[in-house]
């Protein structure tokens, strides 16, 4: 017979499972053979130099970075995932890191219907022909790229989901710091 757990060993044991690391640290980027085929560059690779539609003429995606990261989001057709990243990322990245140094670049990518509401703070550009984010990878959108000062990437997704989210907090929280 095993003698019941006590408050004190259960408290324990809880905190060691959902302990948080000491310092955040950029989360691995997992990808099946599969995706990891349909993406041009990875983890460390500079992000290639992009030729976006924004303010009415075209402009570098190097000229749209912030000083100290950039968050590059590119959206495609109608997809779920696609409301909720445009809506999540003014308040998960730009309140918290934008005096910081961070920015965001939205592309819509090949006539993306993506909806961006009146007035929201997100830089947003078009890739009307997707000949841009071909340079990135193909297939899957939405994707989500955070890009050091210098334009390397240190932390990408192929889609946008909870862990997405969570990953891109702890990884700018790691870039950038609380």
């Amino acid at each position: 017979m095993t003698a019941p757990m006590t408050t004190a060993c259960l408290a324990t044991l809880l905190a060691a499972t959902f302990a948080l690391p000491a310092a955040a640290e950029v989360p691995p980027v997992l990808l099946s053979t599969q995706h990891r085929a349909m993406c041009q560059v990875g983890i460390g690779d500079a992000m290639p130099e992009l030729t976006l539609s924004a303010d009415g003429g075209d402009q570098s995606l190097a000229d749209l970075r912030g000083k100290t990261a950039t968050v590059v989001a590119f959206v495609g057709q109608e997809h779920w995932m696609n409301p909720q990243l445009i809506a999540d990322l003014p308040g998960d990245v730009l309140e918290p890191y934008g005096e910081k140094g961070v920015a965001v670049v939205l592309v819509k990518v090949a006539g993306s219907p993506a909806k961006v509401p009146q007035g929201s703070p997100l830089t947003v550009a078009t890739d009307p022909s997707g000949e841009q984010f071909a340079k990135v990878g193909s297939g899957r959108l939405p994707r989500v790229y955070v890009l050091d000062a210098a334009g390397k990437i240190v932390w990408f997704d192929i889609e946008y989901s909870r862990s997405t989210r969570r990953e891109l907090k702890q990884t700018l929280a790691s870039v950038v710091g609380k």
